[in-house]
């Protein structure tokens, strides 16, 4: 049997065909919504519904659009804002044992202690580890 050359597709698939195309723009805008580029000296807080679930990066990371919300925090901090030195006081945020997070002035740190504390328990700080890295000058390579 042949078509006539001025046939068109049938009505239901062409209206099959549109609604493919229409989803699978809506699933590439949503995706490209949800991805975000974090360079290697900061990181990305997420916060979904607006709850703080954790930091990100560096890399590519997907954010659930419309859900999470990401906000870049640069890791280079200025030794004033910072009161990192044993005898330091502040707050605990969660509660800290093997790990947790305690406040010291404005900032929050990753804490440990030999024996557990209650969130919101006073704190001081014993020791300071200080993790370094190299700084490369693209210049001189």
């Amino acid at each position: 049997m042949d078509l006539p050359v001025n046939a068109s597709i049938p009505l239901p698939l062409t209206s099959v065909l549109c609604l493919l195309f229409a989803v699978l723009l809506g699933l590439a805008i949503f995706l490209t919504i949800g991805v975000r580029v974090v360079p290697e000296n900061k990181r990305l807080a997420v916060y979904r519904l607006g709850r703080y679930v954790g930091e990100m990066g560096p890399g590519l990371i997907f954010i659930l659009p419309f859900v999470d919300r990401g906000e870049m925090h640069d890791l280079a901090a200025s030794p004033q804002q910072i009161p990192v030195f044993p005898g330091a006081t502040g707050e605990a945020e969660t509660a800290i044992f093997v790990e947790g997070k305690a406040r010291i002035g404005t900032t929050i740190f990753d804490a440990t202690s030999e024996r557990p504390i209650a969130p919101g328990a006073r704190v001081s700080i014993k020791k300071v580890t200080l993790e370094v890295e190299e700084i490369v000058d693209r210049q001189r390579a």
